[in-house]
């Protein structure tokens, strides 16, 4: 069970984990991919979506992994279905920002810096700046021969 859908979307993994006797298997978290956004849901609010895919595919055991932005569904997978989750694996988790002695931003670059200082501090201008940055890479991908 992958929190995350883009680390899993390769079909050399899941060839690998077919040779190994494992399924990977992915779900879009509410407003991420086609799935439809859930507005004050909180992380712990995956177990249910697990619980639900688990029964649905019969699954009674399982190991889950999130990476970046999904570390945090892996933990609370694992953290409220222990009966369920037999391990967990994190890849490059964000931790809680905010969370006294923990420096969320340790080791990032300062571009990447601001960008969380305005997303935390000025949501009118994050809103823009993802907006304007969407549409210059919409252009840039849907225009032949512009990479």
């Amino acid at each position: 069970m992958y929190p995350d859908p883009r680390v899993i979307h390769s079909p050399a993994a899941a060839r690998e984990a077919r040779l190994h006797g494992f399924r990977l298997i992915s779900y879009d978290r509410p407003g991420f991919g086609g799935s439809t956004p859930m507005p004050d849901r909180v992380i712990a609010d995956c177990c249910a979506d697990v619980e639900a895919i688990l029964g649905g595919l019969g699954i009674s055991r399982i190991a889950v992994r999130g990476f970046s932005g999904g570390g945090p569904y892996a933990l609370a997978s694992a953290a409220l279905l222990p009966d369920a989750v037999a391990a967990v694996c994190l890849l490059a988790p964000l931790g809680p920002y905010g969370a006294a002695g923990l420096d969320f931003l340790n080791g990032m670059a300062d571009s990447y810096r601001e960008e969380v200082h305005i997303f935390f501090n000025d949501r009118a201008a994050a809103r823009e700046k993802f907006r304007s940055e969407a549409a210059e890479m919409f252009g840039r991908l849907s225009t032949p021969g512009v990479g």
